[in-house]
Protein backbone atom coordinates (compact mmCIF):
# COMPACT_ATOMS: atom_id res chain seq x y z
CA UNK A 1 0.00 0.00 0.00
CA UNK A 2 1.21 3.52 -0.78
CA UNK A 3 2.39 5.94 1.84
CA UNK A 4 -0.47 8.47 2.34
CA UNK A 5 2.07 11.31 2.19
CA UNK A 6 3.11 10.38 -1.36
CA UNK A 7 -0.34 9.71 -2.84
CA UNK A 8 -1.34 12.71 -5.00
CA UNK A 9 -4.63 14.47 -4.37
CA UNK A 10 -7.11 15.16 -7.14
CA UNK A 11 -7.35 18.96 -7.34
CA UNK A 12 -11.04 18.76 -8.25
CA UNK A 13 -12.54 16.44 -5.64
CA UNK A 14 -9.59 16.72 -3.21
CA UNK A 15 -9.49 12.95 -2.64
CA UNK A 16 -6.35 10.80 -2.93
CA UNK A 17 -5.52 9.26 -6.29
CA UNK A 18 -4.17 5.78 -5.48
CA UNK A 19 -1.68 4.28 -7.94
CA UNK A 20 -4.16 1.54 -8.88
CA UNK A 21 -7.05 3.97 -9.54
CA UNK A 22 -7.88 5.07 -13.08
CA UNK A 23 -6.23 8.46 -13.56
CA UNK A 24 -5.62 10.99 -16.30
CA UNK A 25 -3.17 13.79 -16.95
CA UNK A 26 -5.21 16.70 -18.29
CA UNK A 27 -4.17 19.91 -20.01
CA UNK A 28 -5.61 22.94 -18.23
CA UNK A 29 -5.97 24.64 -21.60
CA UNK A 30 -7.26 22.21 -24.23
CA UNK A 31 -4.66 21.29 -26.85
CA UNK A 32 -7.02 22.47 -29.59
CA UNK A 33 -7.05 25.92 -27.93
CA UNK A 34 -3.24 26.18 -27.84
CA UNK A 35 -2.57 24.22 -24.65
CA UNK A 36 -0.14 21.69 -26.14
CA UNK A 37 2.96 21.81 -23.99
CA UNK A 38 1.10 23.90 -21.39
CA UNK A 39 0.34 23.11 -17.76
CA UNK A 40 -1.22 19.75 -16.90
CA UNK A 41 -2.81 18.30 -13.81
CA UNK A 42 -3.30 14.73 -12.56
CA UNK A 43 -6.98 13.88 -11.97
CA UNK A 44 -9.08 10.82 -11.26
CA UNK A 45 -10.23 9.53 -14.63
CA UNK A 46 -13.88 10.31 -13.83
CA UNK A 47 -13.02 13.81 -12.60
CA UNK A 48 -11.08 14.35 -15.81
CA UNK A 49 -14.08 13.33 -17.88
CA UNK A 50 -16.29 15.73 -15.95
CA UNK A 51 -13.74 18.53 -16.38
CA UNK A 52 -13.28 17.85 -20.06
CA UNK A 53 -16.99 17.50 -20.79
CA UNK A 54 -18.36 20.42 -18.81
CA UNK A 55 -15.73 22.92 -17.87
CA UNK A 56 -12.55 22.84 -19.92
CA UNK A 57 -13.40 25.67 -22.28
CA UNK A 58 -14.82 27.93 -19.57
CA UNK A 59 -12.40 27.49 -16.67
CA UNK A 60 -8.74 26.89 -17.50
CA UNK A 61 -7.77 27.33 -13.81
CA UNK A 62 -8.46 24.17 -11.82
CA UNK A 63 -9.36 26.05 -8.61
CA UNK A 64 -12.19 27.80 -10.45
CA UNK A 65 -14.11 24.55 -10.97
CA UNK A 66 -13.46 22.65 -7.76
CA UNK A 67 -16.52 20.80 -6.53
Amino acid sequence: MSDPKTVPLCPLCRRPIPADAPQSLHHLIPKLKGGKGGPTVLLHHICGLMYQTHQAFQYPVISDIRW
